[in-house]
């Protein structure tokens, strides 16, 4: 209540996520798009993270163009729900704010070539469960886009975990 004092209530405060020293291949659950206030885009992941502008790497793959773009470059300037990105932090950093969240179901669109995405939910997502809309609006399981003739989508998906690809 506003103007009252409460005493004997313990709390604790933690972060969304930590974020672990060194490199990591990462998404967040939460639109960060740009936000000007008092002249400070406060969803810049430099200040999402308090990363000092030296100790944050952070790259996103283009497949229209197939390179990386790399912070603070488009799209690598702000977290994106659907986005995949590589992170290399000097430190630990914590998420401690969210963003705006996806709407079930979320689109994501798939380029020619590799692409790197992220699962925009909070909640873990069963990739063999997402459905794959074609260029003319048919929907298929993903099963049938591999399967497909031409196969409509490559059934190779990765994770980079423990220094390596799985």
């Amino acid at each position: 209540n506003s103007g009252q004092e409460t005493r004997g209530v313990d709390f604790s405060l933690s972060a969304l996520h930590t974020f672990p020293n060194g490199l990591s291949l990462m998404s967040v659950p939460f639109d960060y798009p740009y936000s000007n206030v008092g002249g400070v885009d406060v969803n810049d992941p430099q200040r999402l993270l308090g990363a000092g502008a030296s100790r944050l790497l952070l790259a996103t793959w283009i497949p229209v163009v197939n390179r990386y773009a790399l912070y603070p470059a488009a799209p690598a300037d702000h977290f994106r729900l659907g986005h995949g990105y590589w992170l290399s932090l000097a430190t630990n950093e914590d998420l401690t704010r969210t963003g705006l969240t996806a709407q079930d179901p979320y689109p994501i669109q798939v380029r020619t070539g590799w692409n790197m995405i992220g699962d925009p939910f909070k909640q873990a997502v069963d990739f063999t469960t997402v459905q794959v809309e074609d260029q003319s609006g048919i929907y298929y399981s993903l099963q049938q886009a591999i399967m497909a003739s031409p196969p409509k989508l490559d059934g190779t998906l990765f994770a980079y975990v423990l220094g390596g690809y799985r």
